[in-house]
């Protein structure tokens, strides 16, 4: 179980001192992972191998992540020629540039295999006594709770991204942890950022939380929206309610 949670830390915290997409020695802005109509006839294979494996949808996704690295390290040899393939910092980055690219179906692996996590430590852990506004609002009291601490901010870095699926998972997470609601201005960036993409239904509406914004907070939030900045509306928000 502890080799588990070591690798859950290790996924949840992508990012977190990984190098930027566009760092030396690599850039994956320039050398960006290959669209389908671009793979040849061996990455065709390998993808469409990795989707036909059956089992649970969790361990499609691993096998499809998997077969999108091997897609990628076959369509830059370089990338392996510069010995960063096997280094799990590139791996993450690499992971991160394929959601910032909305790349589809790699995108909802990621989510997917989060949420799924998030929902194993929650069952694991039962009563949670942090408190989660958007950031910590206070430490986590067991080794169990900092990885699902790191996960819920991992989750609200996707849904800071954009992605609708880690949009609603951050949204929902209320309902099953007392201790976990987001200040509103952090609600009110997720609510008008889902507006904007195809999973938008009524009940997400965001007329509720107008009124409970001040006109400059709610102008600097909706700036934010369009720029996908939710780490700049985090920094200002105020500290989680005792």
């Amino acid at each position: 179980m502890y080799l588990v949670f070591l690798i859950f830390a290790a996924f949840v915290l992508m990012g977190a001192g990984s190098p930027p997409l566009d760092e030396k020695p690599w850039s994956f802005k320039q050398k960006p992972h290959p669209r389908k109509y671009q793979y040849s006839d061996q990455q065709r294979e390998i993808w469409e191998q990795a989707l036909m494996g059956g089992g649970r949808a969790a361990d499609i996704c691993e096998a499809l992540l998997d077969a999108e690295y091997r897609v990628y390290k076959l369509h830059y040899p370089a990338f392996v020629d510069a010995d960063l393939s096997y280094d799990p910092d590139w791996q993450q980055a690499w992971r991160r540039h394929l959601v910032s690219d909305n790349y589809h179906l790699p995108t909802q692996c990621i989510v997917h295999t989060a949420h799924n996590r998030i929902v194993e430590l929650l069952n694991h852990v039962g009563a949670v006594r942090f408190r989660f506004c958007g950031n910590l609002g206070s430490k986590p009291q067991t080794f169990d709770e900092d990885h699902l601490a790191a996960g819920l901010d991992q989750m609200l870095v996707l849904a800071g991204q954009g992605v609708p699926e880690a949009i609603i998972n951050a949204l929902s997470y209320a309902s099953h942890m007392p201790n976990f609601e987001l200040n509103t201005d952090v609600e009110y960036f997720l609510r008008q950022s889902l507006r904007k993409t195809y999973r938008f239904e009524h009940h997400w509406g965001v007329n509720h939380l107008q009124t409970e914004l001040a006109a400059p907070r709610r102008v600097f939030v909706e700036d934010a929206v369009e720029r996908r900045d939710l780490e700049k509306v985090l920094q200002t928000t105020a500290s989680c309610a005792p």
